[in-house]
């Protein structure tokens, strides 16, 4: 399977799945979009779009399933200090593992985006 990543602007990100050869999902590409609208400098409202290759699973099963991973992330991403992203990377100790928020915190910066970050 591979998994892409992408941050299509500030406040927008879409992963995008290619199953692997010889599934029943080979050819097809499974996306969900999420969809960012910051609320205060420390909350936001999220939608996310999905585009999957289930024809089997109800649109109530594909909905509760991404409901509970949602709730399993809710938590973990809930407890994040500091709540406002900083952008200097000297502002934290990072890790090979953090190349990805690295990059994406030096394109907030570049774009000039400060709401919500520090």
């Amino acid at each position: 399977v591979e998994y892409s990543y992408e941050v299509t602007a500030p406040y927008m990100a879409v992963l995008t799945k290619i199953p692997e050869a010889g599934t029943s999902k080979e050819g097809w590409r499974e996306s969900i979009a999420l969809l960012i609208c910051p609320l205060t400098a420390e909350s936001s409202r999220v939608w996310f779009r999905m585009a999957v290759a289930d024809f089997e699973s109800s649109d109530e099963d594909l909905r509760a399933f991404q409901h509970t991973i949602f709730t399993q992330d809710q938590p973990v991403l809930e407890s994040q200090l500091p709540k406002a992203l900083p952008l200097d990377p000297r502002a934290e100790l990072h890790s090979a593992a953090d190349r990805m928020s690295n990059t994406y915190r030096r394109y907030l910066k570049e774009s000039g985006i400060t709401f919500g970050a520090c």
